[in-house]
């Protein structure tokens, strides 16, 4: 561990927590990611531990792993370097599915999507703004319930990713020309 840099610490529960392996990768690089693979009676206190820990249980489902293990990655490295820009719920088809678009930003946006099974994008989807015509490509970055309110939606944020330049130049044209509620942007950090 000391000799070779890695992004992410995959392994069993027993081992990380009682060997102190957590610890020793905390301390060589403390915003790095772990996955914590166990039975799933300890999940809650695992992930009480760190907001960097995710929690899977056996037996373990390919793509839940996959996805993580993307989302954990991605999750420590910041994407947005512009000022998030809040939008009037602009409609978006995301992989099929009816959504809205909350803000944007030259790098990504800000998804409320349906809590419905089959709505969740996958760690890539396409997002077509049929109002504007434009189609593009984002990696989702994180996800989280709308509000506690809002039971019925869910928030997640995707940074552009895999798209050829002429998605991207439409992407920035939209996101210079749209209107700001409120005429001021949000400048939230982080989020994208």
């Amino acid at each position: 561990m000391q000799r070779r840099p890695f992004d992410l610490l995959v392994a069993d529960e027993l081992f990380v927590f009682r060997h102190q392996l957590h610890q020793l990768s905390r301390a060589r690089r403390p915003t790095m990611p772990t996955v914590v693979i166990g039975d799933g009676a300890s999940a809650d206190a695992c992930e009480s531990r760190s907001r960097q820990v995710m929690y899977l249980t056996r037996p373990l489902d390919r793509s839940l792993f996959v996805c993580t293990v993307a989302l954990a990655i991605a999750d420590g490295r910041p994407v947005r370097c512009s000022v998030r820009k809040p939008v009037q719920r602009v409609n978006a088809i995301v992989n099929g599915v009816s959504s809205h678009i909350i803000d944007i930003s030259n790098e990504g946006l800000r998804l409320e999507i349906p809590r419905e099974r089959g709505a969740v994008p996958l760690p890539y989807f396409n997002v077509l703004v049929p109002l504007i015509g434009v189609a593009v490509t984002f990696q989702r970055m994180w996800m989280r319930p709308a509000s506690a309110e809002q039971t019925d939606a869910w928030w997640c944020g995707g940074a552009l990713v895999r798209n050829q330049a002429r998605s991207e130049r439409a992407w920035r044209s939209v996101v210079e020309t749209i209107s700001v509620p409120g005429g001021t942007p949000s400048a939230s950090p982080r989020l994208l």
